[in-house]
């Protein structure tokens, strides 16, 4: 099972709708930028750890976005320096 599948496998048993794109493990900020530029808007982001949460924050706010008010970021590790 690729990267990313195991927790879209999980969402679609809970009943939740996951589009494949909806998981990307490769965009650069550019690619991300316009992903979350585009309709649908996504409502929250979950993350792999919480630096690249912090970015997201800050890539949100470069789409336009106010977080937590637009889109929700959620970083997993509980990092301490961030």
């Amino acid at each position: 099972m690729r990267h990313g599948a195991g927790f879209a496998a999980v969402l679609k048993e809970a009943g939740f709708a996951v589009e494949e794109c909806w998981i990307s493990l490769s965009l650069d900020d550019a690619g991300i930028i316009r992903w979350l530029s585009a309709l649908p808007r996504p409502v929250a982001l979950m993350t792999t750890n919480d630096e690249i949460g912090w970015k997201m924050v800050h890539l949100c706010q470069e789409a336009g976005l106010k977080v937590p008010d637009d889109c929700a970021v959620v970083g997993v590790d509980n990092d301490p320096v961030v």
